[in-house]
């Protein structure tokens, strides 16, 4: 079981702000893990929700198995480092060190004579025990010589180590670390990196690190999660995450230079795939890597490819079967001391960056030809920006046959009926049979069974290595492109056998042909939340001691004073802040709480609702 469990964390803010979007991910006991991504993307908030500082709007925080939501942020056994030190100017680097240990009080259990618990007693950690905490940590992290002087006598590097001490000497469950190290110079930035991964090693303790710095994320983390706007867009080791990146985003984000993207042709013959350029090079995907390829809608379209500046050869390699030839004029060259960066454009707008060694030494207006290595090619979708060949972390299985009924989505797939329930969802406006697009989340698709979920069967027709875990492509009926999952290495299966994939309802999804949803992003939720309750009756003014229910349906929008409720008295009145708004069938599926709650309610209404305009609605809710 892992020790962090995120289990579809969504966050809103008033006027539709979504903070983070339906995120699951764990972190294994004493696992160093990255967020990384742009600044916004929501990588702090993470942090404060774990943390308890924020609040979670849907979803579930666990931590060693339990849910851990409601829990006082005390009460959590987790120590965080922030970005801007928080020293306490007036206290000297002892008394930073030793002040949350002063404040922390320990339960001594007071028994009976039968040996049972009476009650706690209540006290300070002894004076000599802190000391000798204090003493410690500063040793470690070579402070020592600066004990006795204050925050304002310090470098930027020492405050921090300050900092780190404070979090570390309280020996807690977890360590957060809110982009510690973007207020040092570069130099600093190195030794800090160093510092603060081997203290990851001697704690053996989950670290979870922010930065919006890929190289932080690439050299300091056993596994990176990437974001973007609130969205998990990979997860994975550094090596994985260069190598087999998922999605147009992640390809360009790390490396630096970071991965070329050229616009081509995806085209079939004689059963070989081949991506023709804007200069009519052709790209040949090689025969013994075809399984990695997951989408054949996209033949005769359109598509990015992608290569790193290491994957071209000037001279001809020895397996020439993974190379294509590729050629172009160079316009830009750059010592990079080892070897020279050259840039070579392919056609108008078609430029790729190339490593090339030192004594090969072409200029400025030559035309060059290189050998690409089409088995590190990655190919993207224009549209969705999904990788196409090789892994991804949304797997789409498109064109699915359908039928729905009030209670369930019925599909085909691996010529077996599946039986997905609607649940707490509603669906937007959609034929009742027909076509539709499945798509699961591939890091939660596992061989053990599980309860809630589809099953599919194939065989394996590629086992990929990637580093700390392998890449499993599964071939299944009545279709041309491969499932893929992913599995330790500790977990051996070999092509050809067969398997059996479970996927939990929670991590698939479906789109009509278009790639619009067709079920309601939340569970629609009418009924108050014990702890809201209280909080509820106060704003609607209800006196009742019983449960409130309020209703889906009828809830009007009070657009001013003369608003005409069909009768006043059935009617309560609330101010409500919208989270979020979703096209219903042509009416408003709105996400909404009144202020101070912690859950959310849901109204269906007959008007459109701008949330930029209107992040604050006056809501008529019926009585009954």
């Amino acid at each position: 079981m892992a020790y962090i469990e995120f289990h579809r964390i969504n966050k809103l803010y008033e006027g539709g702000v979504h903070a983070i979007e339906d995120v699951s991910f764990e972190i294994e006991k004493g696992q160093f893990t990255v967020l990384v991504g742009p600044s916004g993307c929501g990588k702090s908030t993470f942090l404060r929700m774990l943390a308890g500082l924020e609040e979670v709007t849907t979803g579930t925080i666990k931590m060693d198995g339990k849910i851990i939501n409601e829990v006082h942020p005390k009460d959590r056994n987790i120590s965080m480092v922030f970005q801007n030190y928080a020293l306490y100017p007036h206290l000297t680097v002892y008394e930073n060190i030793a002040f949350g240990l002063k404040l922390k009080k320990i339960k001594t259990p007071i028994t009976n004579e039968a040996g049972e618990v009476v009650r706690y007693k209540t006290s300070s950690i002894p004076k000599t025990e802190i000391d000798e905490k204090v003493k410690e940590v500063a040793e470690k992290l070579e402070l020592t010589a600066y004990l006795s002087r204050k925050p304002k006598q310090l470098s930027g590097g020492q405050k921090q180590r300050v900092a780190l001490a404070r979090a570390l000497v309280r020996n807690n469950d977890v360590f957060l670390l809110d982009e510690p190290l973007s207020n040092l110079d570069a130099k600093l930035r190195v030794e800090m990196r160093k510092v603060i991964k081997s203290l990851h090693q001697n704690v053996k303790k989950p670290f979870i690190y922010v930065t919006h710095d890929q190289v932080e994320a690439m050299t300091m983390a056993d596994k990176i999660i990437v974001l973007k706007l609130g969205v998990i867009q990979q997860i994975g080791s550094p090596k994985e995450i260069y190598d087999e990146p998922s999605n147009l985003f992640v390809a360009t984000f790390f490396g630096s230079p970071s991965m070329s993207i050229i616009d081509g042709t995806l085209l079939e013959e004689k059963g070989s795939l081949y991506v023709e350029l804007k200069n009519n090079d052709k790209l040949y995907i090689p025969n013994d890597l075809i399984n990695e390829f997951l989408d054949y809608s996209m033949v005769g379209k359109e598509v990015k490819v992608g290569f790193r500046p290491t994957s071209y050869r000037v001279s001809k390699p020895e397996h020439i079967e993974h190379y294509s030839m590729i050629h172009g004029e160079v316009f830009y060259k750059e010592l990079f001391g080892s070897e020279t960066l050259i840039k070579v454009k392919i056609a108008e707008g078609n430029n790729i960056d190339v490593f090339i060694p030192n004594d090969v030494n072409p200029k400025i207006g030559d035309t060059i030809e290189l050998y690409a290595h089409t088995a590190k090619m990655k190919l993207f979708d224009p549209t969705s920006e999904r990788s196409i060949f090789g892994t991804t972390k949304t797997l789409t299985i498109k064109n699915v046959d359908y039928k729905i009924n009030d209670k369930n989505i019925v599909f085909s797939l691996a010529s077996k009926s599946h039986t997905y329930p609607i649940g707490k969802r509603v669906i937007t406006s959609i034929e009742k049979s027909g076509k539709l697009n499945v798509s699961f989340d591939t890091e939660n698709i596992t061989l053990e069974e599980i309860p809630d979920s589809v099953s599919i069967t194939g065989k394996v027709v590629l086992v990929k290595n990637l580093f700390n875990r392998n890449a499993i492509f599964v071939e299944i009926k009545d279709r041309k492109e491969p499932l893929f999952f992913y599995l330790s290495k500790d977990k051996k299966i070999n092509v050809g056998d067969d398997v059996t994939m479970y996927v939990g309802y929670d991590y698939i999804n479906f789109h009509k042909v278009d790639n619009t949803p067709i079920l309601s992003r939340y569970d629609i939720v009418n009924e108050v939340k014990e702890n809201d309750i209280a909080l509820v009756k106060k704003a609607l003014k209800i006196r009742s001691n019983d449960n409130i229910k309020i209703p889906l349906m009828g809830v009007r929008v009070i657009t001013n004073r003369k608003t005409i409720l069909t009768n006043k008295e059935e009617f309560y009145k609330a101010k409500a802040i919208c989270l979020n708004a979703e096209d219903y069938n042509g009416n408003t599926l709105l996400y909404y709480k009144i202020k101070g709650m912690k859950g959310y309610l849901t109204a269906i209404l007959d008007k459109k609702i701008d949330m930029v305009k209107q992040p604050i609605l006056k809501l008529g809710i019926p009585k009954k």
